[in-house]
């Protein structure tokens, strides 16, 4: 064979295994696999900032120690408020903790609570470290609950509402029940609950008016006067009637148009009024 023609093979075979390789190469960096390299990985992981992960933790901390701190007040309510043996004096954080069987908290867990639950309005201290609940009202027996329903009377405050002493006193039906002549209760409804509201029944405020004075009042007649009548009588006696002091109306709105005359219109054919004639059947 000439060697030419050898020669030119063997280009074309090389200029053949050139192309594929590269045809190979386009169609790996364009295919869409969902695979992605160990280099790739490690691009894409993103470490968060140190202070994300501490103000995450501050507050899942926070919320764990406000939920103890009210599991604590509830508590020490029910402490003060039990019907057959109310319990009256303080306890230490470690003494609630212990009846309560709280024994998963840490250190600085028990330092907050130390720091906040005096500052809790729910909450007092009789001495330093030692807390008890704190009711809205001091009431010992019947007659302190008297004593307050009269002050708030006399004093023009508000009445005490059933849910205000159920936190006070163990059993809200028995002390009004043994004052029941001093007390009215009214339902209502507070907080969009069902409610009732108690107040001082003064003795003092309670009469009766007499027989003549009803009769003498029910002797004067006024179903024979009319409005205007009674509106002379005020006028003679110098009393002003509703009507004068009814707020005059208020002009200052949007005026109406007033309409416009026509104009004198020239009429037609005037001269031959009285001549034309109609002939209506």
């Amino acid at each position: 064979m000439d060697a030419t023609l050898l020669s030119q093979v063997s280009q074309f075979k090389q200029a053949a295994t050139k192309n594929t390789f590269i045809s190979q190469k386009a169609s790996t960096q364009n295919s869409y696999s969902t695979y992605t390299s160990d280099v790739n990985r490690k691009r894409k992981i993103v470490k968060p900032e140190k202070n994300e992960t501490i103000s995450k933790s501050q507050q899942a901390s926070n919320s764990a120690n406000f939920s103890v701190m009210a599991r604590i007040v509830e508590y020490l309510r029910k402490r003060f408020l039990d019907k057959l043996n109310p319990l009256k004096w303080g306890l230490t954080l470690d003494e609630i903790l212990q009846e309560m069987q709280i024994y998963d908290l840490n250190k600085k867990a028990i330092n907050w609570l130390n720091e906040n639950l005096p500052k809790n309005p729910k909450i007092t201290q009789e001495e330093p470290g030692k807390f008890i609940f704190k009711p809205p009202y001091n009431i010992s027996n019947p007659s302190a609950l008297r004593n307050l329903l009269q002050k708030q009377m006399k004093s023009g405050e508000c009445g005490l509402l059933h849910s205000e002493l159920a936190e006070c006193i163990p059993d809200v039906e028995y002390f009004i029940s043994k004052i029941q002549q001093n007390v009215i209760s009214i339902p209502t409804q507070f907080n969009k609950r069902k409610d009732t509201v108690y107040f001082f029944n003064d003795p003092t405020h309670d009469y009766e008016l007499d027989d003549d004075f009803k009769a003498l009042w029910r002797t004067i007649p006024v179903s024979h006067l009319d409005d205007r009548r009674i509106e002379e009588y005020l006028k003679k006696h110098n009393i002003k009637s509703i009507k004068d002091i009814q707020p005059k109306a208020n002009n200052s709105g949007v005026p109406k148009r007033r309409a416009r005359k026509r104009a004198n219109v020239k009429q037609q054919n005037v001269h031959m009024d009285g001549i034309l004639e109609e002939y209506a059947e």
